[in-house]
């Protein structure tokens, strides 16, 4: 007997934070949540002792979102930390520490950055999110416009079972199981 409250339609870590996702067929979770998800972060070096929320993000710029890294292979509990590279919007490919980069992405709002690595991962809130595509298509709905449900950025993409969009605020005071090992509550 299945007690599946929803299926995975699609797997998406961000390297960098605030550029682009990669689609990933499948994904490794540690204590810090899944690996090479926000591993960087550019900082806004006026803000990093100040704010606590000092990161250069698509708030400050839209334009980081075209901006699209990759791995040179994918992440595993052996090689938790490949290497990144970042195609710009002038299609080169740039190491995340490359200076040019650094330079390039704070030009544009004239504030200097820096850029910070953690293993830990750079998260807003929580490890690994979640987010319903019938909640997406509810929303869209709603609004009378399209969204699209990478706006979200989050790491699952799933299909409730139900096919009912918002089910997922249900979930808060349950253990759900994702795969064979990871319980996430």
């Amino acid at each position: 007997m299945s007690n599946a409250v929803a299926m995975i339609a699609e797997l998406y870590l961000y390297p960098i934070k605030s550029m682009s996702g990669v689609s990933v067929q499948e994904a490794h979770v540690g204590l810090d949540g899944i690996l090479g998800d926000r591993h960087f972060a550019f900082t806004r070096a006026n803000q990093a002792a100040t704010n606590s929320f000092p990161w250069m993000t698509a708030r400050e710029d839209s334009r980081m979102l075209a901006y699209k890294p990759f791995f040179t292979r994918p992440p595993t509990p052996d090689q938790p930390e490949p290497p990144v590279q970042v195609r710009t919007l002038d299609d080169q490919v740039r190491n995340p520490e490359d200076p040019t980069l650094r330079d390039e992405l704070g030009s544009r709002t004239g504030q200097p950055l820096f850029l910070l690595k953690s293993a830990r991962g750079i998260f807003d809130c929580q490890h690994i999110s979640l987010f319903s595509l019938a909640s997406v298509r509810a929303l869209a709905a709603e609004a009378s416009c399209t969204i699209g449900p990478r706006r979200f950025r989050a790491n699952i993409y799933m299909e409730p079972v139900s096919g009912n969009p918002f089910e997922e605020e249900t979930w808060t005071d349950c253990l759900l199981q994702i795969g064979d090992e990871v319980l996430t509550g």
